[in-house]
């Protein structure tokens, strides 16, 4: 039994898959933080935008 513990904590291999699971989540919590950080400024900008493409393209009713 003792044998099958030493050989269980000198794998490494399973660490090394735990350490890439734990990368994996840390950046995908990252990616939907900065997502849901960006998303609306990103959005106000790309609507302010259109809205200033579509002033300039139409007839401007002070004429």
């Amino acid at each position: 039994m003792v044998k099958l513990i030493k050989r269980f904590v000198a794998e490494e291999e399973g660490l090394e898959l735990l350490e890439y699971a734990i990368l994996a989540a840390v950046l995908a919590l990252a990616l939907i933080t900065v997502y849901g950080a960006l998303g609306n400024s990103v959005s106000t900008a790309l609507t302010n935008a259109a809205q200033a493409l579509d002033d300039v393209s139409s007839p401007s009713s002070s004429n």
